[in-house]
């Protein structure tokens, strides 16, 4: 597997330029952690290396066939159970996707529908779909966001357990979240006018 390296992006929305000759390079399997305010282009970043978005100017190179994400809304369909939504995504056995939310302490929750469960659980179902769909590459975009403490370190250390070896990109604006997930902080600045 080769690096993933974005080489010179340029990105612009009109007027408002958010990236401009940035560069970066990720290591198979390394954990990357992209930090900065809302607005610094976190979310581009995921986008473009998910290719959901095209750069301006610059090169991205090494993007694997298979990506996974966890977008910043959970995307979930409300009238389907977390067994379901992963299943569709995931085309897992049920057993398996069971013992996965089991680890994230949501067997209860298996077979309600998704509308009917609090934001936290819905994250961690956006989670496992992610984690099972075994992409090579792993994008989350404030995934952890929403979850107390120990459901946080829970999170955190079920996505380190069955995605070790992967490469990972994560958005956050939260120091602890960084912590758990370990791996290289990237600061982004604020975004260039």
């Amino acid at each position: 597997m080769r690096p993933l390296e974005f080489c010179g992006v340029c990105k612009a929305y009109g007027e408002k330029r958010v990236f401009r000759d940035f560069d970066l390079t990720a290591e198979p399997g390394e954990t990357v952690i992209l930090m900065g305010k809302s607005g610094c282009g976190k979310t581009t970043l995921l986008h473009l290396a998910a290719g959901l978005r095209r750069p301006d100017a610059g090169t991205i190179t090494g993007v694997p066939e298979r990506i996974a994400m966890v977008f910043q809304e959970d995307r979930l369909c409300g009238e389907f159970s977390p067994v379901w939504n992963i299943r569709l995504a995931a085309n897992r056995p049920e057993g398996e996707i069971r013992a996965h939310l089991e680890e994230l302490g949501l067997i209860a929750e298996a077979d309600c529908p998704a509308e009917t469960l609090s934001g936290g659980m819905k994250r961690r179902v956006a989670v496992a779909r992610a984690v099972l769909y075994g992409g090579d590459l792993l994008l989350l975009d404030e995934a952890f966001r929403g979850l107390d403490g120990a459901t946080l370190r829970q999170t955190a250390s079920y996505v380190r357990r069955h995605c070790a070896g992967k490469t990972i990109l994560c958005a956050t604006h939260d120091e602890t979240v960084a912590a758990l997930l370990g791996g290289r902080i990237v600061r982004l600045d604020a975004p260039l006018n």
